[in-house]
């Protein structure tokens, strides 16, 4: 019996669902890119200058992680993903979390919890009056290499039944 081999770039539905397959790995992509350039920063400037670039890199490479996973998982539009969950990492979160694409710790969820809104309103963009503690980087640079080894594990297993 010869089996159609099925790979990441024939990856077309997910269940009944279509995949914006470009887009999603697009977004996988673009999540490592930041990660890549947080990861570099921080190792050019381990000090405590250039904090809000270092977050913001991270942060948003954990965003767009967490998009990944609701495209290729859901299939989920990139419009739906703008106008349901924009920028809000909580949200994103908590959707990966309930329906088992990603496992955290209880510290790696408050962290996220912590930045959400701050993220969220663009406080890594732009200054405002007054400070806001967070969370140390290493929180999220662990949830971002959870979320590029997931990544990697959906790579392996797209020859798996359950894509087919």
């Amino acid at each position: 019996m010869n089996k159609k081999k099925t790979t990441i770039a024939s990856l077309g539905h997910v269940g009944n669902k279509p995949i914006e397959l470009t887009n999603a790995l697009t977004l996988i992509h673009d999540s490592q890119e930041y990660f890549k350039a947080a990861k570099e920063l921080i190792n050019m400037h381990p000090d405590k200058i250039l904090v809000k670039p270092k977050y913001f890199l991270i942060l948003r490479s954990i965003e767009l992680g967490f998009k990944s996973l609701l495209k290729i998982k859901e299939g989920i539009s990139t419009d739906k993903l703008r106008n349901k969950y924009g920028h809000n990492l909580t949200k994103l979160m908590a959707y990966c979390i309930k329906n088992e694409y990603i496992k955290l710790s209880k510290i790696e969820e408050e962290a996220i919890k912590l930045v959400s809104d701050y993220y969220e309103n663009k406080g890594m963009e732009y200054t405002a009056m007054g400070n806001k503690e967070i969370p140390t980087l290493k929180y999220y640079i662990k949830i971002a290499e959870k979320l590029h080894h997931t990544f990697a594990n959906i790579a392996n297993n797209v020859n798996s039944t359950k894509y087919m």
